[in-house]
């Protein structure tokens, strides 16, 4: 019971890191309809996607740059795919352009890869240098990007003072979600076979009764995706002779390197106050597209050519 209250703890705080880039960074600021409610909900649907998560890294032993963003890709199909189904077509943009955005770009690329895998590194290292250059990069990127919501229709915005403290807030429970995961040992995590078959089941279930229902035939290229990743992962696996990177993660870093992701959401505010109104959402959608690709192929070929 303890080891099983300890993964759903690990998984709460793991979550809220991937809520935060998925959904916080992504909208940029408070939109209407959000509320308590529906950011809780979301948090829990993101906890449940990383407690999914952690089992596959745990399991397959993902340890390298390559397998870390395979697994990104399934944490990212699995909300964008099964959940939300944006994976086969959304907002004026087809399948299978929509396989990489926002899946693999967004969820996969930024949230899993740079803000938890790369960042729990430079974090586990108290590399200072690397954690303030990813802070102002984050910055910029936020801010660059919320530049372009003005132009929705109908226009979405808020006030200077709205902006920053929706950053500064939503950024401080980040670097509380750093802190507690180092405090759970996340090296010690490990999944029974019954929590891997119940996770399992209720999302073969949420795709048999919801996904495949609303979406049609065309839900079923899925389960092939998914079946990529699982060869591959089962490949790394079989030549992974070492533990998962979470086994990397024995020790907390020192409190004082926390204060310096702060910057990030005093930046994006900076750039959001000043900055003019630009269809800065294109630009970014075709280079993270691309990119979620690119990254998706190069993982397979690093995974495959080292079994070679």
């Amino acid at each position: 019971m303890k080891r099983i209250l300890r993964n759903i703890a690990l998984a709460l705080v793991t979550g809220y890191i991937f809520f935060f880039f998925g959904e916080r960074v992504f909208w940029s600021f408070p939109h209407p309809g959000d509320s308590v409610v529906s950011n809780l909900g979301g948090w829990l649907l993101y906890s449940f996607g990383a407690y999914a998560t952690l089992m596959v890294i745990e399991y397959f032993r993902a340890r390298m740059w390559w397998s870390a963003f395979l697994v990104a890709a399934f944490f990212g199909w699995l909300i964008e795919g099964v959940v939300a189904m944006t994976f086969f077509g959304a907002e004026g943009l087809p399948f299978p352009i929509t396989v990489s955005w926002t899946g693999l770009a967004w969820h996969g690329l930024i949230g899993v890869f740079l803000g938890w895998y790369l960042m729990l590194e430079a974090l586990s290292k108290s590399q200072y240098k690397k954690i303030t250059l990813a802070s102002i990069a984050l910055g910029i990127f936020w801010g660059v990007w919320s530049l372009a919501w003005a132009l929705e229709t109908p226009s979405i915005s808020v006030t200077p003072d709205i902006y920053l403290l929706h950053g500064l807030l939503t950024t401080l429970l980040l670097c509380v979600s750093y802190y507690i995961f180092f405090r759970l040992k996340p090296a010690e995590f490990k999944s029974s076979r019954w929590e891997r078959i119940i996770i399992a089941l209720a999302i073969v279930a949420f795709f048999g009764f919801v996904t495949i229902p609303f979406i049609g035939l065309l839900s079923l290229v899925l389960p092939v995706f998914f079946g990529g990743l699982y060869l591959a992962l089962k490949r790394n696996k079989k030549d992974e002779s070492k533990l998962s990177f979470l086994s990397s993660f024995s020790e907390s870093p020192k409190v004082r390197i926390y204060p310096l992701l702060l910057l990030a959401p005093i930046i994006a505010a900076l750039i959001y106050n000043a900055g003019p109104t630009l269809r800065t959402n294109f630009v970014i959608l075709i280079i993270t597209t691309a990119l979620g690709f690119i990254f998706l192929g190069m993982s397979l070929y690093k995974v495959f050519r080292r079994s070679s």
